[in-house]
């Protein structure tokens, strides 16, 4: 009935007038993915259209592309208050990459999530109590908006605390109360849900015994994506790069195209286009680039074309070329001397059979061989660590000249440099860095875990190596 009010009565496909009687008939009319469900996986409102089941059963594209000519057919869709809805009914063309896309942004979108979570509590506690209990989700930007009313000068590292005690503290009464707030003269106060909240909440802020960590970075990312395996032809590592990606080489050329003579015509094009624009690709290809032809009509659109690649490393796999890609986690080790190193864990080692064992060390041209026994634990970027050196280093802060002297404590685990064998530290709070330290330099180094009210441990169970299964 939404869809049906939403769409002004009428098939959003074809136009046709929609009768109640037949919003109810299943067999005249029926609820469409605009994108199907199985490129996408996108099950929400603004992705759903009401149509007569005639115009659904026969579509075998994109609405975009099936009805797209007909500009009454356009008008409908930018009629919809929706911008998502709008632009997928007025989408022409999916590719493979669109719908890797599409996938991730649904699976990672937690509403769908926290609406059947909301209504598991609903009726666990409704039949704890046999009273209807009221569960209600809120969204981080509407909390956030409300901590700047109800605490003062809340520190960065502080914020999740607060939106979590602003959202546990949010029952039927504190709604009332805040409403009744917000209506007055509110500027330049707070809100105060009882007196004590500032001092308690100050207090919390000037521990040093809480932390609130920062997210870990576990997601694979990175060149073994389907997309950007490359292809061997020949000699040759090759590659479909964007049009807004090209460069012109020293002799005004562009820079390691591939064959140029398999269509001397599109290269010609590609070239005069490029060097119009001072071979600022961005510019020169802002607006659709079609293919030219000998009879001089437009040729398909362009947006790619493939370019000679020279990746310092690779592996093999699908009968393509995989490159390293990003760096996902550091293996560490520590041998039977008490020395700690680290095997760097890339993207391109998750299609292998087995993990890598070289280790990093100070020589950049010299891996040492580590025996998996030897194992401790995995860190990602972000993970928290307590660190023992020999003697005190510094860190310098990231917003003024201020630094500190330290020789142990709890930091962020940051970037690695596989090369020379360091990695990069910073405080809880990321005031303070230290951008170079090496990975053998440290006389202990355990992994931690921060519980849900802030107090760190010492993880010293032993844990096991992580394969991966992308294959």
């Amino acid at each position: 009935m939404l869809l049906w009010h939403r769409q002004d009565h009428q098939c959003i496909y074809t136009g046709t007038p929609l009768t109640l009687n037949q919003v109810l008939s299943p067999s005249e009319t029926s609820v469409d993915h605009i994108i199907p469900y199985a490129d996408s996986f996108d099950h929400s409102p603004q992705n759903l259209v009401l149509v007569l089941r005639s115009a659904s059963d026969k579509r075998t594209e994109l609405p975009g592309a099936l009805f797209g000519m007909n500009e009454d057919f356009r008008q409908r869709a930018r009629k919809s208050n929706h911008r998502k809805t709008r632009t997928n009914l007025l989408t022409t063309k999916w590719n493979e990459q669109d719908s890797i896309d599409r996938k991730q942004r649904s699976l990672y979108n937690p509403s769908s999530l926290l609406s059947s979570f909301s209504v598991f509590l609903h009726r666990a506690l409704s039949a704890s109590s046999n009273t209807d209990v009221t569960v209600s989700s809120l969204k981080t930007r509407i909390t956030g908006l409300r901590t700047e009313r109800v605490f003062d000068n809340v520190p960065i590292e502080m914020e999740p605390a607060a939106n979590a005690i602003l959202t546990a503290i949010i029952d039927t009464h504190t709604c009332e109360q805040l409403s009744n707030f917000f209506m007055g003269n509110y500027e330049n106060t707070l809100f105060r849900p009882w007196n004590s909240l500032q001092t308690e909440f100050a207090s919390l802020c000037a521990s040093n015994t809480q932390c609130f960590s920062h997210m870990s970075q576990h997601r694979v990312r990175g060149a073994a994506h389907r997309d950007t395996i490359l292809r061997s032809r020949g000699d040759q590592i090759v590659a479909k790069v964007p049009l807004t990606k090209l460069k012109l080489n020293n002799d005004r050329e562009i820079a390691d195209y591939f064959q140029l003579e398999r269509d001397r015509l599109l290269y010609t094009a590609l070239r005069k286009r490029l060097i119009a624009f001072g071979g600022n690709a961005s510019e020169a290809f802002a607006e659709p680039f079609y293919k030219p032809k000998s009879n001089g009509l437009r040729g398909p659109l362009v947006k790619s074309v493939p370019i000679i690649q020279r990746p310092r490393s690779f592996v093999r796999v699908r009968g393509g070329i995989g490159i390293n890609g990003d760096m996902i986690r550091i293996d560490v080790f520590r041998t039977a001397d008490q020395a700690y190193y680290f095997v760097p864990i890339y993207v391109k080692d998750t299609l292998q059979d087995a993990l890598p064992l070289r280790a990093a060390t100070k020589n950049p041209d010299r891996m040492l061989l580590m025996n998996e026994h030897d194992f401790i634990f995995s860190l990602y970027q972000n993970d928290v660590i307590y660190i023992e050196l020999p003697e005190a280093i510094t860190l310098k802060s990231t917003t003024s000249s201020d630094s500190i002297e330290v020789d142990h404590g709890y930091f962020l685990r940051g970037k690695v440099r596989s090369k020379s064998g360091t990695f990069e530290i910073s405080t809880l709070d990321k005031q303070y860095m230290r951008t170079s330290i090496p990975f053998f330099s440290l006389s202990k180094l355990y992994k931690c875990e921060v519980d849900p009210l802030g107090t760190i441990r010492k993880i010293t169970k032993p844990e096991k190596r992580m394969e991966f299964h992308l294959k």
